[in-house]
């Protein structure tokens, strides 16, 4: 790692809880975080030395939080399918809902529930952009698509957040 990399890594570990709060806020379970974290850590540093600076190094490292959440699930979703063929019998292995301490922590877990609701290409905007305060611009140099792409998107996925919120807040326990 050259003196620059050395630098450039330093800022990215003191920005490692944003970035564990950012993969949680992308669909992880809390239980998982620390290992997709752990694997956008060392895709980022196996790509440091192509790092051009165009953009912050946390929103270089979201990008590749993106892509490793999106591939973490994908490889869920296909052990579930593989542990349901071998139960022979559907599974109902949801968690129940923790019992909240306090209003922000259920304010926090509808939040959630409704980010869940989303597709991951408009979760990924909303929790990039609403929740994280990345620019557009940054998002699309980022992700690689057009920032109308991403405004779309955007458009889209704060209607459906706020329908899904409302459908969130008003079930009864």
């Amino acid at each position: 790692m050259t003196p620059e990399e050395r630098v450039i890594w330093e800022e990215l570990v003191r920005d490692i809880p944003r970035l564990r709060a950012q993969i949680r806020a992308l669909g992880v379970p809390a239980a998982h975080v620390d290992d997709v974290l752990q694997e956008v850590l060392i895709r980022v540093a196996q790509a440091l030395p192509k790092y051009d600076g165009r953009v912050p190094i946390g929103a270089y490292a979201f990008g590749f939080a993106v892509f490793t959440v999106r591939n973490w699930k994908q490889r869920q979703a296909s052990q579930a399918r593989a542990l349901e063929k071998l139960r022979q019998a559907p599974s109902e292995s949801g968690e129940a809902p923790p019992d909240a301490a306090t209003h922000a922590r259920e304010k926090n877990a509808q939040v959630h529930a409704a980010l869940d609701q989303l597709s991951f290409n408009h979760r990924t905007v909303l929790v990039a952009v609403d929740m994280e305060g990345m620019r557009i611009s940054e998002l699309a140099r980022v992700l690689g698509i057009p920032e109308e792409t991403l405004r779309s998107r955007q458009t889209q996925a704060r209607k459906r957040f706020a329908a899904a919120y409302v459908l969130v807040t008003e079930r009864k326990p």
